[in-house]
């Protein structure tokens, strides 16, 4: 059975962020097609704009050998400029294409996260064009299946969410039973052209949502703006945070399904215990096919009070009342001229 993997951003308020692995194939024949930059523009791209303070980043290349070329964690923006830095000089010159020692690698520097940081998600992404070939005299020294009896439990934890990204050529059959038992499952993409990040959905929804205190209910609108070949697909919709006065929960299982280009739908949700306001409440998105690539993952919202309607009898007395003050100013007014007269 597959295990549906997500990709969640934390919150920028949380002590800690996300753990993202970068396991790129160094071998010569990545950079047939200009694949290589490709890949390394995508990683850099996705180093900018989609890490946040506090997340860490580790490549690590795999090729004749396997090693962790740089392990940050982002604080700065300076730590960025140095990890954009390094990506770009990384090359790809190899002969053979480790695979095994790669995912030992991996497994060994995410038992030791997840001991240390049991909470925190950990992304890992690995690229290839290859298969399994280590150096003719290390053939025998490591084996898929050596590697899922030591690390099976770390790459299954519900945190740990993990990509074989294979461009232009399937999986073998010793890689697919490893992926499988790994509950991984395999991304294609054709080696032209490839967009690794690059989000097939776009999901706006308004900064500001306005709810009626006397029901407590809101209603979500959310718009999907651009589509790549992403019909029938579902985004589910879960709370990250919200503040401790308030709960929320959705009236629905919260989901949109994508139907086609700019397609509309909406997410109601049960605002309890709301007092005064405005709150902010964050809400994370999830695709039920991880082949789904979509932004953002994660939207803040304000909930502001809504004016609401005055309600009919008491716009009525309010009308007796001011027909009654103007009926004694009138009888007031005769009362005065009539005294004037005399």
């Amino acid at each position: 059975m597959i295990r549906v993997g997500i990709i969640l951003l934390i919150h920028a308020t949380m002590l800690l962020g996300k753990t993202v692995f970068f396991a790129v194939d160094i071998s010569a024949s990545m950079k047939r097609g200009f694949l290589f930059d490709q890949v390394k523009d995508s990683l850099i791209a996705y180093v900018d704009r989609v890490t946040r303070k506090g997340d860490r980043v580790i490549l690590v290349g795999f090729g004749s050998d396997v090693r962790i070329y740089d392990e940050i964690r982002i604080n700065s923006q300076v730590d960025k400029i140095r990890l954009m830095t390094k990506l770009h000089k990384l090359d790809a010159q190899d002969r053979f294409t480790w695979m095994t020692k790669a995912f030992a690698l991996v497994g060994m520097k995410l038992r030791e996260l997840n001991r240390t940081e049991p909470d925190s998600i950990k992304d890992i992404y690995i690229f290839t064009d290859g298969i399994n070939e280590p150096p003719p005299e290390k053939e025998d020294s490591l084996t898929f299946e050596e590697i899922i009896r030591r690390y099976i439990g770390e790459f299954t934890k519900k945190n740990v969410f993990t990509y074989y990204i294979s461009f232009g050529i399937q999986p073998t059959p010793e890689i697919k039973r490893f992926l499988e038992k790994m509950t991984i499952k395999p991304i294609i993409r054709p080696r032209q052209k490839i967009f690794i990040f690059h989000p097939s959905v776009k999901i706006e929804v308004s900064d500001t949502v306005f709810y009626q205190k006397t029901t407590g209910q809101a209603n979500l609108l959310v718009t999907i703006k651009e589509l790549v070949k992403s019909e029938g697909m579902r985004l589910n919709f879960k709370i990250v945070s919200i503040p401790e006065s308030i709960s929320i929960k959705f009236l629905e299982k919260p989901g949109v399904t994508i139907k086609n280009v700019g397609s509309v739908d909406t997410v109601s949700v049960i605002i309890e215990g709301a007092k005064g306001g405005p709150f902010v409440v964050d809400i994370g998105i999830e695709a039920e096919d991880r082949e789904l690539i979509f932004e953002p993952k994660e939207i803040s919202i304000s909930f502001q009070p809504s004016p609401g309607k005055v309600p009919s009898f008491l716009f009525l007395f309010v009308i007796i009342i001011i027909i009654f003050l103007l009926l004694i100013l009138l009888l007031l007014s005769r009362r005065q001229k009539q005294l004037l007269h005399r």
